[in-house]
């Protein structure tokens, strides 16, 4: 423990709820700041 006195404990986990119309494999995720609205795109 002496090399790593910080260790990450469990994850984060976020989920995106969005219409049938958008396409999810264009979506913009960043782990700290959530969904980028500006990546929604219509199918």
């Amino acid at each position: 423990m002496r090399l790593a006195p910080w260790v990450p404990y469990g994850e984060a986990i976020q989920s995106t709820l969005v219409a049938k119309d958008v396409d999810l494999s264009k979506v913009v995720l960043s782990p700290i700041l959530g969904a980028d609205l500006a990546s929604f795109r219509f199918k």
